[in-house]
């Protein structure tokens, strides 16, 4: 390999923990507990979680009542548009702060791309940024064509990449046409993920629920949601304009209530809609993981108790001497 085509590496205090999981498998929880069991700060890696006022519906951690320091939280607006390379570098930053600080960075949260676009050494192509007319195009094209015209040309343009994508997923139907602008194509994108390397010394674990807990968790999750405020908080986003957002009011969680408001369901049924969404979210989390190489997984069916934060623990130290 010649010295231009060597992926960079980043050398780090301690290694970086990266925890994966479905949504409600507990990777908060666990990583609150790893904070306070020793010097851990967390980056948060969900795609949701970065906007502001995005709380009760994305399950953010409550920064007033934690003691654990956190990255990459309530860092944009919710019209704003965010991507995974203004991520990457928003995420690179935040580890470098923490390795200064001789502390060790735990990258935790439910969007596995941006994960991968943290850790890997992963060129993202300059139209991931904000106010980007070519995006602003295709938004336009989306506004007035629905999703399957925006799918249709896509299947023109490049039909390939249009192979790799659900039809309604009309963010990466969008990034898949904005690449192609760029001479780019989403298919070999995605055909090379497997040969990225990372460019830190990564310890990577999983939590690994079965399918029917992590159902219940879900369903409770969602009933609890909606007795902590999740309507009132949606209104309140709508009012600031938040509905005219592409990207966070496609949330699950906001979308269906923004649907409730629009009187296309029952408040009952938007809740179950949310379920739905989410145990399908966590369906593909789990596909995504089984991609993911170097996977420790470990039984989070209990919960995340002091049993499972210090078997975790002890991993992490244990593996860690390797990279010494």
């Amino acid at each position: 390999m010649s010295e231009q085509l060597k992926p960079m590496h980043i050398d780090t205090p301690y290694p970086l923990l990266v925890v994966f999981g479905p949504t409600a498998s507990g990777k908060s929880a666990l990583a609150e507990g790893l904070a306070q069991l020793s010097n851990f700060e967390i980056i948060s890696c969900d795609s949701m979680q970065v906007y502001k006022g995005m709380n009760i519906g994305t399950a953010k951690v409550d920064l007033c009542h934690t003691n654990a320091k956190y990255h990459c939280l309530d860092i944009c607006e919710p019209n704003d548009t965010y991507s995974a390379a203004l991520f990457q570098s928003d995420s690179r930053y935040a580890i470098e702060k923490i390795s200064k600080s001789n502390n060790r960075a735990l990258l935790c949260g439910g969007t596995f791309f941006y994960i991968r676009a943290c850790i890997n050494d992963m060129d993202l192509v300059p139209g991931e940024q904000k106010n980007n007319p070519i995006r602003q195009k295709y938004e336009s094209y989306l506004k007035e064509n629905g999703p399957y015209g925006l799918y249709d040309l896509l299947k023109e343009k490049d039909s390939l990449s249009a192979s790799y994508i659900h039809p309604n997923n009309s963010k990466r139907v969008i990034r898949a046409l904005e690449m192609l602008e760029y001479g780019q194509s989403y298919s070999e994108r995605a055909q090379n993920f497997k040969e990225i390397k990372t460019i830190y010394d990564c310890i990577k674990i999983a939590l690994d629920v079965d399918v029917e807990i992590l159902n219940k968790r879900i369903n409770e999750r969602v009933d609890q949601m909606f007795n902590d405020g999740l309507v009132e908080e949606v209104k309140n986003l709508v009012a600031d304009g938040f509905k005219d957002s592409l990207t966070s009011s496609a949330a699950i969680g906001y979308k269906e209530v923004i649907d409730y408001f629009d009187g296309l369901c029952t408040l009952d049924e938007a809740k179950e809609q949310i379920k739905l969404g989410s145990r399908r979210y966590a369906k593909r989390q789990r596909s995504w993981m089984r991609s993911e190489s170097e996977l420790e997984y470990f039984d989070a069916n209990k919960g995340i108790d002091d049993e499972l934060l210090s078997k975790i623990y002890t991993f992490y130290l244990d593996r860690s001497q390797k990279f010494r």
